[in-house]
């Protein structure tokens, strides 16, 4: 049996400044999974992760979010004295 897709992307195509930053990406990702993103600065990581969370406008394709999600940016003002899952559960409960 397979799980059930959670987060869903088709064919992305994505251009920043006239320089392309990735072009028919598609994913699935489903519970459980963790995915590991790398490139370099500028590579367009951030971009795509902003584009799955729905925080940028597509060029071309298709995210399908079939389950609650939640952006913790860069900059997201993580609590110090809090683990990383009481910071994700935190963070989960400004919905």
């Amino acid at each position: 049996m397979t799980a059930t897709v959670l987060l869903e992307a088709t064919g992305l195509t994505c251009e920043r400044d006239e320089r392309l930053l990735f072009a028919g990406l598609s994913l699935a990702v489903r519970p459980g999974e963790a995915w590991r993103i790398g490139g370099p600065n500028g590579a367009g990581k951030t971009t795509l992760l902003r584009t799955l969370a729905g925080l940028n406008d597509l060029h071309e394709g298709a995210v399908r979010r079939h389950a609650r999600h939640c952006w913790v940016g860069h900059r997201a003002g993580l609590k110090g004295l809090l683990s990383a899952r009481e910071n994700l559960v935190w963070f989960a409960d400004l919905n």
